[in-house]
């Protein structure tokens, strides 16, 4: 027994010292291969690629929602806008935002237009260029989506609403509605927008009662399809018949 127990004694001993020799061993090794480096191209590589991982999910989160319509900015400075000042006559101007802007107009009117939109453009925005407009021809304004999405009151769009009339005092005015989703104050703005135009002795062209509202012919809710753009049209040549006695027909798409 004794002796069995030496024997373990023995070998335990010899077992701590090949560990304690084998970890010199190591250690001794490690300091050769510059272990100070090998643990900074560890971690650099590490970083690398907890960066890579950043990088690619903060890509996948930012990008756009298809078919979500962001608000767009208070003020919208348009390079367009330089294009603008031309003075040749015309036999209609059309004034707006994105709506005004997408028109494919000379497919859709027989006659001479002033395509003034602005894609994203606003109310309060739109006050900055409204000086800037052709002579003589009759000008059909349609504004305010764009500040509804930003949901803004509808008085504040009103106000600047006013401002721009109040600029084309002695002009032929054809103030339009707005179109739309159900979720916006469109009948509220319309109402309002109505009012207004009445007390500046301008036109209101009402696009709910062929567009619809909600807005039927659409691809998004806010913007038109080819066929809105027909009915659109049509609403002003027939407008401009009855009102002024323009020339303004319709392009047959037969």
């Amino acid at each position: 027994m004794i002796t069995r127990t030496g024997s373990s004694l023995a070998a335990l001993e010899a077992h701590i010292r090949w560990r304690t020799e084998n970890r010199s061993g190591i250690r001794q090794q490690l300091v050769k291969m510059n272990l100070p480096y090998l643990l900074w191209r560890h971690n650099l590589r590490i970083l690398f690629a907890f960066c890579a991982v950043s990088f690619f999910m903060a890509g996948v989160f930012s990008r756009p929602i298809i078919g979500k319509i962001t608000p767009p900015p208070e003020i919208v400075i348009s390079p367009r806008t330089t294009q603008f000042a031309s003075q040749n006559r015309f036999d209609l101007i059309l004034f707006g935002d994105s709506l005004t802007d997408h028109g494919r107009w000379s497919e859709l009117l027989d006659c001479k237009i002033a395509n003034r939109g602005i894609g994203r453009e606003t109310v309060k925005s739109a006050k900055l260029r409204s000086d800037v407009i052709p002579e003589d021809a009759p000008i059909f304004v349609m504004l305010g989506i764009n500040d509804l999405l930003q949901g803004r009151d509808v008085q504040e769009i009103i106000k600047d609403y006013d401002d721009i009339l109040v600029a084309w005092h002695g002009r032929k005015v054809i103030v339009t509605s707005v179109v739309g989703r159900a979720d916006l104050e469109i009948e509220k703005f319309n109402d309002a927008l109505k009012t207004l135009a009445q007390q500046r002795g301008a036109e209101f062209l009402n696009l709910s009662d062929v567009l619809g509202y909600p807005l039927e012919h659409s691809y998004d809710g806010i913007h038109l399809t080819f066929e809105g753009y027909q009915l659109w049209s049509s609403e002003i040549s027939a407008f401009l018949t009855k009102t002024t006695g323009g020339t303004c027909r319709t392009v047959s798409s037969e």
